[in-house]
C-alpha cells in the first residue's frame, strides 16, 4: 500500500499521484516530540507498527496551473497489517480527470492490490482511461538504519501522472520511474529529507530531479499552543531531450527559505501555515510559495488535514514565463 505524501517542491515539474515526496507528517509532528514523528513516518512507511495497525484513508487532490491544466483525483486506501507473520496486504481504488481549459478533458479509473513482506512491497495496479488501459506495477523497498529512513521505488505507467500533460496521455508515452529518498531525524529535533528521481520516458527523454528539505530550527511558545520551524528546501532538474510534449528544460532550479507556524486551537483543530521565498539561479527570478492547512484528531484514531498551496516557477509556457500553480489536498485517515 502506498501512502500519499505532500510536497512543496518542483513547481511545474508535476508529480505522480502517489505523492512520495516530503511528508507533511514531518511538520504536523510537534517540534518537542520526536516520538510522534517516528510514529508517523517510521511506523506507517517502514511498516514497523504494532500487530493491529489497520489503515483506511480517503484522499482528494486538485491541481490547477496558469497553463490551463486541471487535474483532479479521489482515492480510497485500505491496508491490513500483519495478516500472517510479516505479510501485509492492501487495496486501493480511485478516479481521476485531466483537462486543458477550452480544449479537451479525459477521465480515468484506477485500482490495485499490494502485498508487503518485511521491507519489500509490490503493487499491481491498473489504470483504465477513456480509450485505453494499462497495467502499472510498483516495487518498493523501505528500511531504516539508526536515525535514517530511506525508500527505493520503481514504477512504470503513463507519463500523464508525472507531467500532467495531455500529450503524454494521447501519445501513450510510458515512464519508467526510479527514486531513492532518505529522511534523517536528528537529535536537536531538526530533520533532513533528500530525494533523487529519474524518469525515463519512452519518447527518448530522461528527466532527473534532485530535491531536499532541511528543517533546521524549531520553537514552541504560548504554552505549547504555537509551534513553528524554519526550513530550507530546493529542487534541481534537467532533461536530456527537449520537446514540445511536456516541460523538459535543459536545467531548472529553485531554492527557498520558509517558515511553518502551527497553532493548536484545540484537539479538534490546528492551523498550519507556510510562507516561503526563494530564487532561481538559472533563470535569475524571485520565487514564492504560501499556503495553509487545517488538521486535527477529532476522535481516537481518526485524523484529517485539508488545505492548499500556491507557488510560482521560473519555467515558461503558454503563460509566458509567469508560470504559477495551485495544489489542494483533503485527507481523512483512520487507524486501528
Amino acid at each position: 500500500m502506498h501512502k500519499y505524501h505532500d510536497l512543496y517542491l518542483a513547481p511545474g515539474l508535476h508529480k505522480n499521484y502517489k505523492k512520495q515526496i516530503v511528508a507533511l507528517d514531518q511538520i504536523y509532528a510537534k517540534a518537542n516530540n520526536v516520538n510522534i514523528l517516528k510514529k508517523n513516518i517510521l511506523a506507517s512507511r517502514l511498516q514497523a507498527g504494532p500487530t493491529k495497525a489497520n489503515y483506511f484513508a480517503v484522499k482528494g487532490y486538485h491541481f490547477e496551473d496558469s497553463d490551463g491544466i486541471i487535474f483532479n483525483s479521489a482515492d480510497l486506501f485500505y491496508k491490513r497489517f500483519r495478516v500472517a507473520g510479516n505479510i501485509d496486504i492492501g487495496i486501493d481504488t480511485g478516479v481521476f480527470s485531466i483537462e486543458k481549459k477550452g480544449i479537451s478533458k479525459h477521465n480515468g479509473f484506477r485500482y490495485g492490490v499490494s502485498l508487503s513482506y518485511n521491507y519489500f512491497s509490490f503493487r499491481l495496479g491498473k489504470n483504465d482511461f477513456d480509450d485505453f488501459s494499462e497495467i502499472a506495477p510498483t516495487i518498493q523497498y523501505n528500511n531504516n538504519y539508526k536515525n535514517h529512513s530511506y525508500t527505493l521505488e520503481y514504477t512504470r505507467q503513463n507519463g500523464l501522472f508525472y507531467t500532467y500533460s495531455l500529450c503524454t496521455y494521447k501519445e501513450r508515452i510510458k515512464t519508467d520511474h526510479f527514486s531513492i529518498s532518505d529522511y534523517i531525524s536528528l537529535q536537536d529535533h531538526s530533520n533532513v529529507w533528500a530525494n533523487v528521481t529519474a524518469n525515463n520516458y519512452s519518447n527518448g527523454d530522461l528527466g532527473l530531479i534532485g530535491q531536499f528539505d532541511w528543517r533546521f530550527y524549531y520553537k514552541t511558545i504560548m504554552d505549547k499552543k504555537l509551534t513553528y520551524n524554519f526550513a530550507i528546501d530546493g529542487y534541481y532538474t534537467t532533461h536530456t531531450k527537449q520537446n514540445n510534449c511536456f516541460y523538459s528544460p535543459h536545467f531548472d532550479d529553485g531554492t527557498f527559505l520558509r517558515i511553518n507556524p502551527d497553532y493548536r486551537v484545540n484537539k479538534y483543530l490546528s492551523v498550519l501555515g507556510m510562507l516561503g521565498a526563494g530564487y532561481s539561479f538559472h533563470a535569475k527570478q524571485i520565487l514564492y510559495k504560501y499556503g495553509f492547512w487545517l488538521h486535527g484528531n477529532p476522535i481516537k484514531n481518526l485524523s484529517y488535514k485539508l488545505g492548499c498551496i500556491k507557488s510560482n516557477s521560473a519555467r515558461s509556457g503558454s503563460s509566458g514565463g509567469g508560470y504559477h500553480y495551485r495544489e489542494c489536498k483533503a485527507e481523512l485517515e483512520y487507524r486501528w
